[in-house]
């Protein structure tokens, strides 16, 4: 089964095999509401998100399938250690959720336990409007193996994606994030395995920080983010061939055994 994306105005598509469980969910504006599982109805709407992501654990996982229209956000939708196998994925720009007025808090977290991280989740092809107010988060990960996060807008938020602790194999590529109050991509904690590329990501406060260990940062391009482009404090960090320009720094590294290549800051 093929999933239509988006990259920009270009369509992309990502594969599922037959035979995986598959929800549907419908915005309350959404044109096919009668092909879907799950119909919200504009207020809450992340409460008939999660019940398609939990109806998915006694199938050892599948596809939510969001269908465009803008989803009403007013509080988190959570996938924890009891989500493995999951991808949430949207209709491409036409797919919108939308932080409701007064909620200022994460979007989606993928959270799992220390002793059991959430594996193969993928979040894709789909946008996240926040009111640019403190504290709205776009996207949060932790305690989490394997997971992918491509194809998706996240402007006007405090922060856009968040890596925590104890993440492992995270690839945060192709997406958009613009116009947050601080970071467009903040990676803490002591992580494994975390690629941060070809994203694009401006007019933010700073555009990639990372205080973390180990991870790689590679082919983004970066600009007009207000303070700084690139921000490094962490240890082991690889940040090569990314374009930043404007601001007022470009590539900031304070970090330990950073290793800087082809990086374009002209």
């Amino acid at each position: 089964m093929a999933i239509g994306g988006y990259s920009g105005s270009q369509i992309v598509t990502a594969k599922v095999g037959a035979g995986v469980a598959t929800r549907l969910v419908a915005a309350s504006n959404s044109i096919n509401k009668s092909k879907a599982d799950y119909v919200c109805d504009g207020v809450a709407d992340q409460v008939e998100i999660q019940a398609a992501i939990d109806s998915l654990v006694t199938t050892g996982g599948g596809m939510v399938r969001l269908l465009d229209g803008t989803f009403n956000i007013s509080s988190q939708i959570y996938i924890d250690e009891n989500n493995d196998n999951i991808f949430l994925c949207g209709n491409g720009g036409s797919t919108v959720l939308q932080v409701t007025p007064g909620y200022a808090s994460r979007i989606i977290t993928i959270d799992g336990e220390v002793t059991d991280l959430v594996e193969n989740v993928t979040l894709a092809n789909f946008r996240i409007v926040g009111n640019y107010v403190t504290g709205e988060m776009g996207i949060a990960i932790a305690e989490a193996k394997n997971i992918r996060i491509f194809n998706i807008d996240i402007v006007t938020m405090d922060n856009g994606i968040w890596t925590a602790t104890n993440c492992d194999g995270i690839t945060i590529t192709g997406n958009r994030i613009n116009g947050c109050l601080r970071d467009g991509i903040f990676h803490t904690g002591d992580n494994n395995r975390v690629i941060i590329t070809e994203n694009i990501i401006y007019e933010n406060d700073i555009g990639i920080e990372s205080v973390a260990d180990r991870g790689v940062i590679d082919s983004n391009i970066l600009y007009d983010n207000i303070t700084t482009q690139i921000d490094i404090s962490g240890t082991r960090m690889i940040v090569t061939s990314n374009q930043a320009t404007g601001g007022l720094n470009q590539i900031v590294d304070s970090g330990v055994a950073t290793v800087l290549a082809n990086n374009n800051t002209a």
